[in-house]
């Protein structure tokens, strides 16, 4: 009962604090709109104080100015009038491997997870939908472990830098700061995600922050799933923010070959052509001094005939 009605120090700088600065902060922010910083990004990038942005901070975020999701603060991108039909007018459809563009339709402002087993082909996949579609549309590439693995498969795969570097852009986020790298008229491929502190029940919060930045782009999500789950890491609700959740999953060895499988898990109704949802394809991979290259062996129509 002794501390009643006492202000820290710290209370009180957050109620008084430092217009100068917290307008510093705030303009920063909204120049960033939808962008969402940790408080010690802010400070490397204002040249203010950590604990003096941290101050200004609280002090928005009690003024309904910025918001917060976890510990990353931000302005949110204002709702603006568009015209639906002067955005299709340029639309196009993702193009992707195993010829799932033939079951399910993926436009400008979708998101797709890529759920893979370990060993299953889940980078040699998003690595498919980066050439399928660089001549079309700019490809953000952004890489979360050794992005020197990344350029040497290309070269493997029979790719030169010049080809690559045409139409790809590749972004090292080891950070794993997702929203900061998000390019919102890019194919954007994360390759792979991980939540920044592990925490997986963060998993659709954080797709959605990124999904939120788009505008005509696209954004292809790698995601883990364990041996013999139905989900992705993070569970059913991630795919309810999925246009197109593909689950690639190991199903057999014969010798070093390893055999495995696609399954169009989810296929969202507004987005099926030819109704691929809950259809499963088997595929392979070339050796690995090639690349270990994903190669479809069978039809969508499996275990019924193989493809011809």
């Amino acid at each position: 009962m002794g501390n009643v009605g006492y202000l820290s120090e710290f209370e009180k700088q957050i109620r008084g604090g430092s217009a100068t600065e917290e307008e510093k902060v705030f303009d920063f922010l909204n120049q960033q709109q939808g962008v969402r910083y940790k408080p010690r990004d802010v400070a490397q990038l204002t040249d203010i104080k950590t604990n003096t942005v941290y101050v200004a901070l609280m002090r928005l975020l009690e003024k309904g100015k910025i918001r917060r999701v976890d510990k990353n603060y931000f302005v949110p991108l204002p709702a603006r009038v568009v015209n639906p039909f002067e955005l299709i007018a340029n639309d196009f459809d993702l193009k992707l491997p195993l010829e799932i563009g033939e079951y399910a339709k993926v436009s400008q402002g979708d998101l797709v997870m890529i759920a893979g087993e370990k060993s299953a082909g889940k980078s040699g996949f998003l690595g498919e939908t980066a050439l399928l579609n660089m001549n079309r549309i700019h490809v953000n590439y952004i890489v979360t472990e050794n992005v020197r693995k990344i350029a040497k498969r290309f070269i493997q795969w029979g790719y030169t830098e010049t080809e690559i570097l045409k139409g790809v852009t590749f972004v090292e986020a080891r950070s794993r700061n997702y929203d900061n790298v998000i390019k919102p008229d890019s194919l954007n491929i994360l390759d792979y995600y991980n939540p920044v502190d592990g925490d997986f029940t963060k998993v659709a919060k954080e797709l959605e922050g990124m999904a939120a930045q788009l505008e005509n782009g696209i954004l292809v999500v790698g995601i883990q799933k364990a041996t013999g789950a139905t989900y992705a890491r993070g569970g059913e609700l991630s795919n309810e923010l999925s246009q197109l959740t593909v689950v690639l999953s190991i199903v057999d060895y014969r010798g070093d070959e390893r055999i495995a499988q696609a399954l169009m898990q989810i296929v969202k109704e507004d987005g099926m052509w030819s109704g691929g949802e809950g259809k499963v394809c088997e595929y392979g991979f070339t050796s690995r001094a090639r690349g270990s290259r994903i190669v479809q062996t069978g039809s969508w129509d499996w275990p019924k005939r193989k493809k011809s």
